[in-house]
């Protein structure tokens, strides 16, 4: 079962998407890599997806450079919808499954989401008419 997805926005594999299951797995160019990309400034294994408490979560491996979460160097991250992970010269967008879209508009990516994942995202709940 995929719990969310990784979306190249900007790189040599733009417009590629990657299913996250909750087993998680690495990210790099090595063979085998749950998120195996092409980029050639990427680390065979850059970084790791983890489930950890029921959230799946960025874990640096100890590249050099670090991977940027939201443009701040990460060792460990509770990724969030939107979160942008930079590695080398790759922008992946961490998405979940269902009901977002992402496009890439000049320098910045533009999430589509339903009224009531927006509220959710802004951690509302409960509302009454």
């Amino acid at each position: 079962m995929s719990l969310a997805r990784l979306v190249v926005v900007e790189g040599p594999d733009s417009g590629r998407e990657f299913e996250l299951p909750m087993r998680g797995g690495a990210v790099g160019r090595g063979e085998g890599s749950l998120v195996q990309l092409t980029d050639p400034t990427v680390s065979r294994q850059h970084g790791m997806i983890e489930l950890r408490d029921g959230v799946l979560c960025w874990v640096d491996d100890s590249a050099k450079p670090r991977a940027l979460i939201n443009g701040t160097p990460s060792v460990l991250h509770a990724l969030m919808p939107g979160d942008e992970i930079v590695i080398g010269a790759t922008r992946l967008v961490y998405l979940p499954v269902d009901g977002v879209a992402v496009t890439k508009a000049a320098s910045h990516v533009t999430m589509e989401v339903g009224s009531r994942q927006l509220l959710a995202l802004a951690g509302v709940h409960g509302l009454t008419g």
